[in-house]
């Protein structure tokens, strides 16, 4: 039962990724040229636009992703090249740094509303500023993934070991490293460790507790403006006629 359920759900989103996908770039690309507009430029709209790009990229690889595991033949030694190999390592690694940098960019434009709307006087970032800002986590993002992509290598193994055939031709595939079983496997639990906290787990929390914090200065805003119109319809003075 299970693995017809996986398969299902499999079949489902490989079509899902195929329709909605294209969609999704063409709807990023057009907000990405909303963005950049002159009446829009600002600190929050790059940031905006640093994230859109993200996801924009993250779809596209996604798309050749699916398309090349459904309609490829992995048993074919022209769809095992060097090439492809390489491409595959690049492509899973800047999925995965992207969607966490999306999610650091979140964490950024919570706090910039947070800080806005605690302290009045609170000026926008400069552009410049907005800009380094995503360059910066994006380059503590690659430095601190340095063990994610020394997890896998490409290996040169005869197809035979990867498809049920006689072909014994040697083909360029994505594999595990050997070394990251070394140590007590240390490279592993590193992985696993960015993986889920820097990547996933810490900018959830973060971005959890900001929307707390936002939602309790929105309530406390709300009831000062409520206050503000009490107070100014008590102490109204008619006018004389």
């Amino acid at each position: 039962l299970f693995r017809v359920i996986f398969s299902i759900y499999r079949q489902f989103y490989v079509y899902f990724v195929l329709a909605f996908g294209p969609i999704n770039i063409i709807a990023n690309l057009l907000s990405m040229f909303i963005l950049k507009r002159k009446e829009l430029r600002g600190a929050y709209s790059y940031l905006f636009l640093c994230m859109t790009l993200d996801h924009t990229i993250v779809v596209v690889f996604l798309v050749f992703t699916v398309i090349r595991s459904k309609f490829w033949s992995m048993c074919d030694p022209n769809n095992n090249t060097l090439a492809l190999a390489i491409f595959k390592i690049i492509s899973e690694s800047a999925m995965d740094i992207l969607r966490a940098h999306s999610s650091w960019i979140a964490v950024m434009i919570a706090s910039l509303r947070y800080l806005a709307m605690r302290h009045p006087g609170f000026r926008e970032p400069s552009l410049s500023r907005g800009l380094i800002w995503c360059c910066l986590s994006l380059l503590i993002l690659l430095a601190a993934s340095t063990t994610v992509f020394m997890s896998t290598s490409i290996q040169w193994v005869p197809l035979s070991s990867v498809c049920s055939i006689t072909n014994d031709v040697i083909v360029a595939t994505v594999r595990e490293s050997n070394w990251v079983y070394y140590n007590d496997c240390m490279l592993l639990r590193s992985t696993y460790f960015i993986s889920g906290i820097l990547h996933n787990g810490l900018p959830c929390l973060l971005l959890f507790v900001l929307s707390v914090l936002l939602l309790k200065q929105a309530t406390i805003i709300r009831g000062n403006f409520r206050d503000k119109n009490n107070y100014s319809e008590h102490n109204l003075v008619p006018m004389n006629e």
